[in-house]
């Protein structure tokens, strides 16, 4: 999209081995509020950001407040496969 409206795109990567490692024991409290500390200070320097991980969708609810647009990838993908088989009749 960004290339049909010649937009340049900077994509920032950003990986919270911490929050991965909370999640891999149990821990559900800590990843979140290590992604969410992250995405307010993402919010600062971005447009908009993906939660890429389908264990960040967990965090939707609380994303109600931020400075940019999260968008959940799990969330939007799996509502884009659905759509798609929507549309070949399955």
């Amino acid at each position: 999209m960004a290339n049909e409206q010649k937009r340049p795109v900077e994509i920032t990567t950003v990986l919270r081995e911490e929050a991965f490692r909370a999640i891999q024991k149990g821990d559900a409290e800590t990843h979140n509020r290590i992604l969410m500390e992250e995405i307010d200070r993402l919010s600062g320097n971005v447009d908009s950001i993906v939660m890429a991980q389908l264990s960040m969708s967990a965090l939707a609810p609380h994303l109600t407040d931020t400075r940019v647009p999260v968008y959940d990838s799990g969330g939007t993908g799996f509502a884009r496969i659905r759509q798609m088989l929507a549309a070949y009749g399955r």
